[in-house]
This record gives C-alpha cells, structure tokens and sequence, in this order.
C-alpha cells in the first residue's frame, strides 16, 4: 500500500480540502470564543473547551451541510442529532486531551485547546463520512 502524507490526501481530495478549509475558519472563531470564555470566566479553561466546543459544532454543521456535504438523507433535525452525538465524542476527545495537556504537561490550554482540535478533526470527518453522509464519496 502506498504511504501517502495527509498534504498529498489533501491534494487529492477537494472535498476532504473543503472540509479542512472550513474547519481552519471554524477553528479560528472558536479559539477566539474559547479565549474570551477562558478570560471572562476566571480562567476556567474547560469551561472555555465547552462553550468554544459548542459553537464550533452549530457552525460546522451549517458549513458542512451548506458547502461540502450536502443534505443528508435524514431530516435536518436527525442529522443536526446526529452531528452533535458525534461532536459529544470530539468533545470528550477534546477534554481529555486538554486535561491531560494542561494538568501533567503544564501546557498553556490555548496550546492544549490547538492539539485537541487536531484528534476531534479527523474524529468528525470519519464519523460524517461513515454514518452521515453516506451518500458522499471522498474522492
């Protein structure tokens, strides 16, 4: 089997570029959210990880139905549900590491929150691909 780089995988796949693209931009509004909740709330940083966690999901959500994915074949409810159990499970991820980065690493959490995004990435697109948009094709 060939080893390809994620980059290369990239290249060769617009949509997968897409979804990254969107989730650069996603990303970047929920490190500002997750910084101002860090700040305004004492320092709580998994606090921060929820609040910015949340707003990420409704926003990938509208990104991904609206300019990768498509409609899916549920109603928009069932795949909303769908899209937040999975985020649930990336939010976990996302504490987890956080937790772990911040309490026995002594990493700054706005670094921590950075690495914790980068497992709850490919957590989401999987779990998208597998079970949401079965209907998409990755390549």
């Amino acid at each position: 089997m060939k080893n390809i780089s994620i980059i290369e995988h990239l290249k060769n796949n617009p949509k997968l570029m897409r979804y990254f693209v969107m989730a650069v931009i996603i990303v970047g509004l929920e490190m500002v959210i997750f910084q101002i909740t860090y700040l305004v709330s004492s320092n709580n940083y998994q606090l921060a990880t929820i609040v910015s966690f949340i707003s990420g999901v409704i926003l990938n959500w509208i990104g991904g139905r609206v300019f990768i994915f498509g409609k899916s074949h549920y109603r928009p409810s069932k795949e909303f549900t769908l899209i937040f159990v999975a985020s649930l499970v990336g939010l976990a991820i996302q504490l987890a590491v956080v937790t772990l980065l911040v309490e026995y690493l002594a990493i700054y959490p706005f670094f921590a929150k950075t690495v914790s995004i980068v497992f709850s990435f490919f957590w989401n697109y999987w779990f998208r691909v597998r079970f949401v948009y079965r209907h998409f094709t990755p390549s």
